[in-house]
């Protein structure tokens, strides 16, 4: 329903420009509650296919509704349902349907709607889209609007549903053409205010066309979802592996529909990337300024830029499919105008196939696009692989393990259940870019300064930049933890590049690499506190005192 009301616009904004459009969203509260039940059962007999003794069985379930009352945990009163529907399942749905059909013959009688041409130069009307109490009236003239709203207030006062008005409850979005006057239209004695943007079923529409309050909204969104998984994981010490398998169902799952049924450019598209690279920074515990590339690539995720392009043809499969007249005819209509979301999801599907046809079949449209998904997310990760490996900050960078058969491709040499949680993320970091150090990991050392020197080469009276291959290798601070037996045969083997890859090293191997670096860690963690406190303007001046003795 959000990709029929978003369509629609769209196809009124590029299709009909010298024609005025208004849209208004109404917004009823408790819908099930209130309709009587010989109201429902006098709208049912209305709908073809429907015959009396349906509708006794349907008036003979509504009479027969009895409620109690839980209090303290326990249950009190057994008294019979007036008015309302059925809670908790689909008969309930299916008979507001039945209510909105009514709604709707009503609309149609009086006129009401806007007209969407064809490419053949027929038109087809369109006067109400609905998700059940949230409804989106169209109109092409002003008086008609208030017409259609004269109708929605008897008919919401005939099965006893409350509008609610506000500029995020009932609202009317001017889409093209001028509103008379800003307390134009009225509803039920309110009066209705104009709004520029509208959330509608989880996506925000613009008057004027732009996605930009949408991309901004979902942003917002997506950071905030992820901020509370964080949190939770944080407290319960759970592992990076663990919490990017939730953020996939917590987060990614949720906003993926979304994704689909904006019609984005691609610039918007790469924008898409992102927050869902700052989801990732967030999970291993990256800093803002790590390298861009290396948080998606430990994670194994594809890219929303092409998550998107994925999950628009899935959606343009299911509406090809879905056999609805109404969505059948939007599509034809949307494929003949530029800047439609159908003409751009069509132009992706028909650069995937090689004869220019598209799919007929559900399972063909979903075949072609699991093919695709996997083709893609190879893609990426091979994309951001070589980003990586010409990065300025990620000289002793590896990423073991992309073509592994590994659940979400999330690197399980750093980041699985059999390892803590910080040690992990700490050693994930490090060897990341060096986050932690004060030099980082360049390609290319640069001069040494203030704040890039290492605090225990300055102590023993040397000059050098705290860099990943210095800390790990050459640093007197982690001398003891490189002479001990077993590490020291091992990073003899690795120097200059520290390699976590299971097709190398044996698993021993591995744990021993790892409880090495977090023994150099929880080393110069003790050094800092010691020599330099936890302020950092502190260590600065420490740094700067042991330079200029040094010098």
């Amino acid at each position: 329903m959000a990709w029929m009301a978003a369509e629609v616009l769209q196809l009124r904004r590029v299709a009909c420009k010298r024609s005025s459009t208004f849209a208004a969203f109404v917004d009823g509260e408790n819908a099930f509650c209130r309709p009587p039940a010989d109201v429902v059962t006098e709208d049912l007999i209305r709908v073809p296919g429907i015959n009396d003794h349906d509708c006794n069985i349907i008036l003979a379930i509504l009479r027969s509704l009895r409620g109690t009352a839980c209090i303290f945990n326990s249950l009190h009163g057994n008294w019979k349902i007036q008015t309302g529907l059925p809670q908790g399942g689909a008969l309930s749905v299916a008979l507001f349907v039945m209510l909105l059909i009514r709604l709707h013959d009503d609309l149609v009688d009086a006129e009401c709607g806007v007209p969407i041409p064809l490419p053949d130069g027929t038109i087809f009307w369109i006067c109400l889209l609905a998700f059940i109490d949230d409804l989106l009236l169209l109109a092409d003239e002003a008086s008609k609007l208030q017409k259609a709203f004269d109708i929605v207030a008897a008919w919401a006062k005939r099965i006893r549903m409350r509008i609610n008005v506000g500029v995020d409850k009932t609202a009317v979005m001017v889409i093209s053409g001028v509103a008379p006057s800003p307390d134009c239209w009225t509803i039920c004695g309110s009066v209705i205010p104009v709004v520029s943007q509208y959330k509608y079923l989880g996506i925000v529409l613009c008057a004027s066309g732009s996605w930009k309050p949408f991309l901004k909204a979902f942003c917002d969104k997506t950071r905030a979802r992820t901020i509370e998984l964080i949190r939770w994981a944080r407290a319960n010490s759970v592992t990076s592996d663990v919490v990017s398998r939730l953020w996939l169902i917590y987060v990614e799952t949720c906003a993926a529909w979304v994704l689909a049924i904006a019609p984005l450019t691609p610039s918007q598209l790469q924008g898409l990337n992102v927050p869902q690279r700052n989801a990732a920074r967030m999970i291993l515990g990256h800093n803002r300024r790590s390298p861009v590339p290396a948080p998606c690539v430990e994670l194994g995720w594809m890219l929303w830029s092409s998550s998107a392009k994925g999950r628009r043809l899935s959606l343009l499969g299911r509406l090809f499919s879905s056999g609805d007249e109404i969505v059948l005819l939007l599509l034809q209509a949307g494929a003949a105008f530029p800047g439609s979301w159908t003409s751009s999801a069509c132009k992706i599907a028909t650069s995937l196939t090689t004869d220019d046809s598209l799919p007929t079949q559900l399972h063909e449209w979903r075949s072609s696009c699991k093919t695709w998904k996997s083709d893609a997310l190879t893609c990426d990760l091979e994309e951001l692989c070589l980003s990586c490996h010409s990065h300025p900050n990620l000289s002793s960078y590896r990423r073991p393990g992309l073509q592994s058969s590994e659940p979400y491709g999330i690197n399980r040499m750093i980041h699985d259940k059999s390892i803590g949680a910080e040690v992990g993320r700490v050693v994930g970091r490090l060897l990341c870019g060096g986050q932690g150090l004060r030099g980082g990991d360049p390609v290319m050392p640069s001069a040494v300064c203030v704040r890039a020197a290492c605090l225990a080469c300055l102590l023993t009276g040397c000059r050098r930049s705290e860099t990943l291959n210095h800390f790990l290798f050459h640093c007197q601070l982690t001398k003891p933890v490189r002479d001990r037996p077993l590490v020291g045969e091992l990073w003899q083997i690795m120097d200059p590049v520290v390699t976590l890859d299971c097709d190398v090293w044996s698993f021993q191997k591995q744990r021993i690499s790892r409880r090495a670096i977090w023994s150099m860690w929880l080393a110069r963690c003790q050094l800092m506190q010691k020599e330099g406190g936890a302020n950092r303007r502190g260590r600065d001046e420490r740094f700067s005192e042991l330079r200029k003795s040094a010098s």
